[in-house]
């Protein structure tokens, strides 16, 4: 006879030789809630099933793993082979020290079941049966179906100073918070760790930077990075670190994977970053060493050539230590980056600092000079502040002594001109006062150059009211 349990129900199918076989029944059973029944005993080999001649059961064994049914046989009374009866048996695990695979037994064991473990190669047997006596195999035996894991035996772990320790529980490899490597038995004790379960299994050197969203990431090197991404599409605009693995790249990453955005734009351009375009910093002195507060705490200098308008941040730290800002001597520009002031050529106010984008153009001195042009309304001179390339003053006088006064050097135009730069607004009238012997005058057509003799305060105020006329005359004109 024979049955067939499934999960949702239980048939019977019976042939004319029922009862005549009298060597014995199976059993056998392909998975927790399928049965088969039968007269006789297992196969050998569990391909042998394919031979069956029961053709519902062949049907039954199509698509199925032929070497995991589990056959059990008894002929201790009739209908023996039932589900409890198979359900009582051992089955153990089985594998032989040369073997990579272990396979679940299909046949019962009449005893134990058994692990050991070479300690001096570390080779796992699996089997049924009792252990062998040996110092240098650990072994247990139990009872209970494929109860004979290979965790129940101890293994071996490295430890520091190439040792070793004995134990059923995982090995690890730690990376310490000054980079050093320590191993043992047991399970992680931090992060930045590794765990295995196989004999002297932590024999490699792990090593993490910060990844994916501020996770641990295990790496090949202990190089890190960490990338600062500034993208921007109208209000719309990303800024975030990247992290991951290795030296600061310079080619061409598409970091969707990392960042997200709804902005399509933005979208596109994160697709295709280019690299070299971004601060990075690297560093490999401890584990996850590319946090944010490395990043911030790195030398980051403004960069700028003399001929360009702007200044842009510069993409690689500065290992110099120095960042510098100075004028350029002969194309008066503004150079800015990274290096000492002693190092550059040609720089007038070099200034030296060491704080992230410390170079800023604010740190070059600046003088302030009285600004008046003769057509200036209200004619009136103002302060103002110079450009940095600028470090003088001037005030000079047009041929009818009108002033002009402003920052730089004196004008090639005029004869009669004073540059100053000891001190702040130091373009005063008193550096080219009105001469009380004697002035040209220009007094266009109705007034002739003359040559008078300024002796008295009467007429030094004649001489300026005659100026004023010319002044308004030459404006009325124009």
């Amino acid at each position: 006879m024979i049955m067939l349990k499934t999960q949702s129900k239980t048939k019977r199918y019976k042939n004319d030789k029922e009862g005549e076989d009298k060597k014995g029944e199976i059993c056998i059973r392909n998975n927790p809630n399928e049965f088969y029944y039968d007269c006789g005993k297992c196969p050998v080999n569990n391909e042998l099933f394919k031979n069956t001649s029961n053709v519902t059961l062949s049907k039954r064994f199509v698509g199925t793993n032929l070497s995991e049914i589990q056959c059990a046989e008894c002929n201790n009374g009739p209908l023996c082979n039932n589900e409890k009866f198979l359900e009582k048996q051992l089955f153990c695990l089985e594998k032989s020290e040369n073997q990579t695979k272990i396979i679940k037994g299909t046949r019962i064991c009449k005893d134990k079941c058994f692990v050991s473990r070479k300690l001096t190669t570390g080779n796992v047997k699996h089997g049924c049966g009792g252990c062998s006596k040996s110092d240098k195999v650990d072994c247990i035996t139990c009872k209970g179906d494929y109860c004979n894991t290979g965790d129940k035996v101890t293994k071996l772990c490295w430890t520091n100073k190439n040792e070793k320790c004995k134990t059923k529980n995982p090995c690890y490899t730690l990376r310490t918070s000054t980079n050093e490597v320590k191993k043992g038995c047991g399970k992680c004790p931090f992060h930045t760790c590794e765990e295995c379960n196989d004999h002297l299994c932590n024999n490699q050197d792990p090593f993490y930077c910060f990844g994916l969203m501020g996770s641990y990431k295990n790496c090949k090197k202990s190089d890190c990075y960490i990338a600062k991404i500034e993208e921007k599409n109208g209000e719309e605009k990303i800024d975030q670190f990247h992290y991951d693995c290795g030296k600061c790249p310079s080619g061409i990453l598409n970091l969707s994977p990392y960042i997200k955005t709804k902005d399509l734009t933005l979208q596109n351009k994160i697709k295709k970053i280019n690299m070299s375009n971004v601060q990075c910093a690297q560093c490999n002195n401890k584990p996850a060493c590319n946090a944010d507060t490395f990043f911030e705490s790195q030398l980051f200098c403004w960069e700028k050539e003399f001929n360009k308008w702007t200044a842009t941040k510069g993409k690689r730290v500065c290992k110099k230590g120095f960042c510098f800002v100075g004028i350029n001597k002969k194309e008066k520009g503004i150079e800015q980056g990274c290096g000492k002031c002693s190092d550059q050529h040609d720089l007038d106010k070099c200034f030296n600092c060491s704080t992230p984008h410390c170079n800023d153009e604010t740190k070059l001195p600046q003088i302030k000079c009285y600004q008046l042009t003769y057509n200036q309304q209200p004619y009136e001179k103002k302060a103002r502040t110079c450009y940095q390339s600028v470090d003088s003053c001037y005030i000079a006088r047009d041929v009818s002594w009108r002033a002009e006064q402003n920052c730089g050097e004196c004008p090639k135009k005029y004869k009669n001109c004073v540059m100053c730069n000891h001190t702040d607004l130091c373009n005063e009238d008193s550096l080219l006062p009105l001469s009380t012997t004697t002035t040209e005058t220009k007094t266009n057509n109705w007034v002739s150059s003359t040559t008078t003799k300024l002796s008295t305060k009467r007429n030094l105020e004649l001489l300026l009211r005659v100026q004023h006329i010319v002044f308004l005359q030459d404006h009325r004109h124009k």
